[in-house]
């Protein structure tokens, strides 16, 4: 297990309910605690990947590929972590209360986390395996742009467990994943008017549509978010 999830990991005080009723504290300690650690830990899992993607984009061809194998075993710990999550969903969920957002807006929000988390592994061997020299200058900068949406999804999954509720951070994750579709629509057109080699061309163009379909990932998590904002109401 990386250290983003190690130390994500602990007793479930803490991530204390704030504003949840005591019953429902001690439905979680009897059997669904896991959620309560493996959602802040998917989510360290998401903000960690794109800080390691954008060092890749700006590493050396060679040194590569070790970006990338990391970036792998944080998708494999984020799988352990939404089978865990799963195992515990399909339990006796019932007496959680009708304000706690039900089984399929929790699995659902765990099922965005690892998509997300599946885009940047492949954005990450793309870089990697491609053995492109001549990256567009705008990659660094767009992984950059999704380094700002984990950081939104990570502060929207800490105020959900919390009790304070997503609304804010999940708004900032709309904004900065609007902001990161329009650098993506830049790059390719300044891609397209001043590369003039085809293969670095169609290189770059997939990586920076791989990047543009994780920041959309982005964005379908924060309205993940607000399905779970609204069950509760």
């Amino acid at each position: 297990m990386t250290p983003a999830v190690g130390n994500n990991c602990g007793s479930l005080d803490e991530f204390p309910l704030y504003g949840w009723e005591l019953d429902v504290r001690r439905n979680f300690l009897n059997g669904c605690e896991p959620i309560l650690k493996n959602l802040p830990s998917q989510a360290a899992l998401v903000r960690t990947a794109p800080i390691l993607l954008s060092q890749e984009a700006v590493s050396e061809e060679n040194f590569r590929s070790r970006f990338a194998t990391n970036i792998t075993a944080l998708e494999r710990d984020g799988h352990h972590l939404v089978r865990e999550t799963v195992a515990c969903l399909n339990r006796d969920y019932s007496s959680l209360g009708t304000f706690v957002p039900g089984r399929k807006e929790f699995q659902g929000l765990s099922s965005c986390l690892d998509d997300i988390l599946e885009a940047i592994e492949e954005a990450a061997f793309r870089l990697s395996a491609c053995r492109c020299q001549r990256l567009a200058e705008g990659v660094p900068r767009l992984c950059g742009c999704l380094a700002s949406c984990a950081d939104g999804i990570y502060a929207a999954v800490n105020e959900m467990v919390q009790g304070t509720g997503p609304t804010s951070a999940s708004s900032a994750i709309r904004l900065l994943a609007k902001r990161a579709d329009d650098l993506a629509r830049t790059v390719l057109l300044d891609l397209f008017s001043n590369e003039d080699d085809a293969i670095v061309l169609l290189k770059d163009k997939e990586i920076c549509d791989l990047l543009a379909q994780t920041v959309k990932l982005c964005e379908d998590t924060a309205k993940q978010f607000d399905v779970m904002e609204t069950s509760r109401v």
